[in-house]
């Protein structure tokens, strides 16, 4: 074949996709053209997302990797090998499931605990991708912080909420960013959430924000099924201690839109429900995604 996304993103065939996904992170890292100014950048920033798409999409993977078995003359036994990882992978997740057989969805659906099982899912990503021990917590800022940048979101008729603080971390003087988020739960009641970031981890909230908007916009197939929502996207970003942030796209069973969801908590903290997830329009993810674009330029 002539483009090969495994070869693009430097994984094996046979890799999972967290595998991939942190591949794509990684490399988009290096040649993002916000931070590699190369002649080469943006091209290759192309070529990382074409693969990137290819790969997380479970029909075009098995494209992939027939067309390449037929090139290397073993098609039979990589097809074999592959449709076993697939169908391993697939039992092995009690949510997910191919968009070709939903799971049945009874009676109407239930929101009390959707906030609740957005939160495990964002937490079970966080479990995999973070490191072994979390970085310390920083220090929150205070009257006396000298801020770098500091930005405020506000949808008074919503109740939301989002300041954005980037700031000097005493004693280590390391640049941190301080994400505040308020928003109403589905019962009414006032949430609050806030996560700190180091620069990479802006980077990479950046990259998912920006995916976010591409997925809420396009036609998808979604990752998830459930019996009152699909999720077409979700990516969370590891803060620093245990905090952690994460933007989902989900769609209720009986609404024919896709919906943002942003995620922001602490893992293992004081009570399960600490943590704020808000619902966000496409205009305000955009603002969201200005405003935390401008944070990383002020960490650099």
């Amino acid at each position: 074949m002539d483009f090969n996304p495994y070869k693009v993103l430097a994984v094996d065939p046979s890799a999972d996709q967290e595998v991939i996904a942190a591949a794509y992170r990684a490399l988009s890292k290096k040649f993002h053209p916000d931070v590699n100014k190369g002649p080469d950048a943006e091209a290759k920033m192309r070529e990382l997302n074409r693969a990137y798409d290819i790969l997380k999409d479970p029909a075009q993977r098995r494209q992939v990797d027939s067309d390449m078995a037929r090139n290397s003359g073993s098609g039979a036994s990589r097809d074999r090998s592959r449709q076993q990882t697939y169908t391993s992978s697939s039992s092995s997740s009690r949510t997910r499931s191919t968009p070709q057989n939903p799971p049945p969805r009874p009676g109407g659906p239930d929101w009390s605990n959707l906030g609740d099982q957005l939160r495990r899912g964002a937490e079970s990503i966080y479990n995999n991708v973070r490191n072994a021990v979390d970085e310390i917590k920083p220090n929150p800022p205070t009257n006396n912080t000298l801020y770098l940048l500091q930005k405020r979101l506000e949808d008074t008729a919503q109740g939301k909420t989002i300041k954005v603080q980037v700031y000097y971390d005493s004693p280590g003087n390391r640049k941190v960013c301080n994400v505040q988020a308020s928003a109403p739960n589905e019962r009414g009641q006032g949430t609050t959430g806030e996560v700190f970031l180091n620069s990479g981890s802006m980077f990479d909230l950046t990259l998912a924000v920006a995916e976010a908007q591409r997925i809420l916009q396009e036609p998808t197939k979604p990752i998830e099924m459930h019996s009152d929502h699909d999720v077409y996207f979700r990516q969370a970003i590891q803060g620093l201690g245990k905090t952690y942030i994460a933007v989902e796209i989900v769609k209720k069973t009986r609404n024919p839109d896709k919906e943002a969801l942003l995620l922001i908590g602490e893992k293992n903290a004081r009570t399960e429900r600490d943590g704020v997830v808000s619902t966000q329009s496409l205009t305000r993810l955009q603002q969201i995604d200005r405003i935390f674009k401008a944070a990383l330029e002020a960490m650099r």
